[in-house]
């Protein structure tokens, strides 16, 4: 029914064209190792997932190589959750759900966001377009829900809705179809 170089991606495995799982993948749904905790919340991007704990803290697995584990490094991938290294003294009240691509973003306790990982076309509101490694606070205040896509976000503040990113399709909202660093 598949060519033998397609390959169908499930949500938990991955079955070449003769419906064989390959050999690192579950057949079933499996825990998540490495968390530590009780968790409060999941969120997911397009090549990670990641969990807030109860005590505040975020565990991140999957890639990398974008910085998007918030570690400090870039693995090319974990198979483990690990926490992601926030500044002493953060602590993070709700996930983005989407993640933006590549990338994640996390609002603390007094409404500021995270962001870490890719940053394409200013998509985490960040000058330059370097990858985040580690979190850092984003020019945003009172924000109360954020979310992501391929190449720029979206955020709710004081009730109104703030965008940045690339914009090359007028997602942004904004009236022009230029790349936005500021909310």
């Amino acid at each position: 029914k598949y060519p033998i170089s397609t390959r169908r991606v499930l949500s938990f495995g991955v079955v070449d064209s003769f419906g064989r799982l390959t050999a690192l993948e579950h057949a079933t749904p499996a825990p998540v190792t490495g968390i530590r905790g009780k968790v409060l919340e999941v969120a997911a991007s397009n090549s990670n997932g990641y969990a807030l704990t109860a005590d505040g803290k975020v565990w991140a697995w999957g890639a990398g190589g974008q910085g998007e584990l918030g570690t400090g490094s870039r693995p090319l991938y974990t198979g483990k959750a690990v926490p992601v290294r926030f500044p002493t003294g953060v602590e993070i009240a709700s996930l983005a759900n989407p993640m933006p691509f590549d990338s994640a973003l996390a609002i603390d306790t007094h409404g500021n966001v995270w962001g870490w990982g890719a940053n394409p076309g200013h998509a985490l509101c960040l000058l330059g377009t370097e990858p985040a490694l580690l979190p850092r606070m984003l020019p945003l205040n009172n924000v109360t829900l954020a979310t992501g896509a391929r190449s720029h976000s979206l955020f709710v503040s004081n009730g109104q809705v703030l965008a940045c990113g690339d914009n090359a399709a007028g997602d942004l909202g904004i009236g022009s179809t230029g790349p936005r660093a500021t909310p």
